[in-house]
């Protein structure tokens, strides 16, 4: 007995118990992986519900289950231009059982927007790209206008007059509106822009007549565009849509600058263990390839459009770089 106590408190034998604790501890996080998932999984919507976000999520939790093996819940978390959903995934335990819907505005443009923002494109780790989703400008057909340039006319020729819907701050819908406006050489104050927490509540407005115009993605403007209640006047592909034949791209009118095509994958917390995040690549690898999780992307005008976690880190920075670039040139940032 008294020689164990004395070999336990020499030196060999601290290294020897250290060895013992790390062996414990690494096989103890094996086995959490290696059983992972054991209960249903949230993801996490920084935006409401009924958006593009939102719709893309519910699609991928309506799928991605037979291939995780357990429940996707989709929770809604919106404020902030994606603020609120961001830092509550930041903060999240990185267990994998809180996972992000990840999109275009708060992973890359609020922060390339906003030289204070509370986190920035690499807050959170990557997993996997899904889709790309092409973008449009939107109003009613009450107004009239046939194209962009009658459009970008009224603009510049009637300040003040109009009102255009903002789907969350530092969004799409706000880039879009601003770039276009710079490149055009429109001033911004010719326009008023109205906030929203989503697409959903900022496409509302313009139906109900409240704004004028919207910059969007095409997903949840897509059925109003077919059904004639919305007037598309430009889209941001590089040729026309064989769904929307009648809808001309920005570039083929001379405003190619307009052009910003979005996305949605999933992300997760900072320090997500890449055993979960192989379980999740995997996963949707498998849920790409899937005829039912196609057929909806067809619907919404969305494109399959995988990235794994390599690519889609570097691709998330590419994004970030551009968007801030282009901030910079056209006066375009926020302190």
């Amino acid at each position: 007995m008294e020689r164990k106590r004395r070999f336990f408190n020499s030196n060999m034998g601290r290294i020897c118990f250290l060895f013992l604790m790390l062996f414990v501890l690494f096989n103890m996080s094996t086995a959490r992986a290696g059983s992972y998932p054991e209960k249903p999984i949230q993801l996490i919507v920084p935006f409401g519900a009924g958006g593009s976000t939102d719709l893309a999520a519910r699609v991928l939790a309506s799928v991605i289950p037979k291939y995780l093996g357990q429940p996707v819940v989709v929770v809604n978390k919106k404020g902030g231009g994606g603020q609120i959903g961001m830092n509550y995934v930041i903060k999240a335990k990185p267990d994998g059982y809180t996972m992000m819907e990840a999109t275009i505005g708060p992973i890359t443009i609020y922060p390339a927007l906003h030289r204070k923002a509370p986190f920035t494109y690499n807050s959170l780790k990557a997993v996997a790209r899904t889709e790309v989703v092409p973008a449009v400008l939107v109003t009613r057909p009450d107004k009239r206008w046939s194209n962009l340039k009658e459009f970008a006319d009224f603009v510049r020729n009637n300040p003040g007059a109009l009102k255009y819907s903002i789907a969350g701050m530092g969004s799409l819908s706000e880039l879009g509106v601003k770039s276009s406006m710079a490149v055009t050489g429109i001033p911004m104050e010719n326009v008023i822009g109205v906030p929203f927490g989503g697409t959903a509540e900022a496409l509302a407005a313009l139906l109900g007549k409240h704004t004028d115009y919207l910059y969007a993605n095409l997903t949840p403007c897509i059925d109003h565009i077919r059904a004639g209640t919305l007037v598309a006047l430009g889209i941001s592909t590089s040729s026309r849509l064989k769904s929307l034949p009648d809808v001309p791209t920005f570039t083929e009118q001379g405003y190619s600058e307009a052009n910003v095509m979005g996305w949605k994958g999933v992300v997760g917390s900072p320090k997500l263990p890449d055993e979960i995040v192989k379980i999740w690549d995997d996963a949707i690898q498998k849920m790409v390839k899937d005829k039912a999780w196609k057929k909806f992307q067809k619907k919404l005008g969305s494109v399959p459009a995988y990235l794994g976690p390599v690519d889609f880190t570097a691709f998330i920075e590419k994004e970030f770089n551009k968007f801030r670039k282009l901030a910079i040139e056209y006066n375009l940032l926020i302190d």
